[in-house]
């Protein structure tokens, strides 16, 4: 709610500041802008294989966990034979104790590596788009100084409250496609180097 109360000010501000002096504003969708960015495509690849390699790690420990959760059954079926004295049932039983506790370790265990990789992968796809985040920061302000805008907007969805900080912009103040020009520009500029 605050962060709405803060944006409606700023919209009125530059409304008044833009009765005293004329504003130039642009308007792009950052959201677009991200998803053009040249390294979101490789970022999401990255993603996509930690998220591979961690389903196979667990289903690697899945699998061990199933192991011992069939040798703990096996163990506590024997211990119910009718024909084992009182000393080998009591064996068997504290065998399969032994079993029962290293499965319950073992699903520990997966549990904390699975909230540890949830962990990890959230950071890293947190870093990756602030990184793309930076990137089209420094581009979009290096357009406003050539266009000599005073201000842009992001005019793509807010998914906290479904409106963007713009509802309506004409067309010559939608500046989105051009901006990923100027994206894809610097990451051709990169690769030829």
């Amino acid at each position: 709610m605050k962060k709405r109360v803060a944006f409606w000010m700023m919209v009125a501000q530059v409304v008044l500041l833009g009765v005293a002096h004329a504003v130039q504003v642009g308007v792009v969708n950052m959201e677009r802008l991200i998803e053009a960015h040249p390294r979101t495509t490789q970022d999401r690849a990255v993603l996509e294989q930690y998220i591979r390699d961690f389903d196979e790690e667990r289903d690697e420990r899945l699998q061990a966990l199933q192991t011992l959760s069939e040798e703990f059954e096996n163990l506590r079926e024997q211990a119910e034979d009718i024909g084992l004295t009182a000393e080998a049932a009591r064996a068997r039983r504290q065998r399969a104790q032994l079993k029962l506790d290293e499965l319950r370790r073992g699903e520990a265990s997966l549990r904390e590596l699975a909230a540890q990789r949830q962990q990890e992968l959230t950071n890293q796809e947190i870093r990756m788009r602030d990184r793309v985040v930076r990137d089209i920061k420094r581009v979009v302000r290096t357009f406003a100084e050539e266009r000599e805008l005073d201000l842009i907007l992001d005019g793509g969805e807010d998914p906290s409250g479904g409106y963007g900080a713009v509802i309506f912009a004409r067309a010559p103040y939608e500046l989105t496609d051009e901006v990923i020009l100027k994206l894809r520009a610097g990451r051709d500029a990169a690769t030829e180097r």
